[in-house]
């Protein structure tokens, strides 16, 4: 909600202040790491785009657990 106001910074406190969601969700890494662009703080950016390539390199390899640690696909 914050982004679609133009409240960037505001967007991004939000997310830095629950990484136990943003860092399990790749949708929300890529949003996390445009906004830290968008707000000039490129090496906080940076870390989330490492986030981002690591959580894509493991999911992709592994698949996707259910809740019952099985992996579909």
């Amino acid at each position: 909600i914050y982004q679609k106001e133009g409240h960037d910074e505001e967007a991004l406190d939000e997310l830095q202040k629950r990484p136990e969601i943003a860092l399990k969700d790749s949708r929300l890494l890529i949003l996390a790491r445009d906004l830290a662009e968008k707000t000039g703080k490129l090496e906080l950016a940076n870390q989330y785009d490492t986030y981002y390539k690591t959580f894509s390199l493991n999911t992709g390899m592994s698949g996707v657990e259910d809740e019952y640690n099985n992996h579909s696909g």
